[in-house]
């Protein structure tokens, strides 16, 4: 399936498409929904390792000031 350069939104055209974005909107509707879930499942699991990582070191901060340490 081809994709015309009008048929891309302008704010991809303005600084150009990179190869992995030209390929993501090229690709056929299944592909592109099953490259969507894997991304946001990536960005979801980091989100989740950041959090936790956030969390456990807020926890000692307070400890720490809670017994003066």
């Amino acid at each position: 399936m081809r994709v015309a350069a009008t048929d891309i939104p302008t704010d991809f055209r303005i600084r150009g498409l990179n190869s992995a974005l030209a390929d993501i909107l090229k690709a056929m509707p299944t592909q592109r929904l099953v490259l969507l879930l894997l991304a946001g499942l990536c960005f979801m699991w980091l989100c989740v390792r950041i959090g936790k990582y956030l969390w456990r070191e807020l926890n000692e901060y307070l400890r720490d000031q809670r017994f003066g340490e």
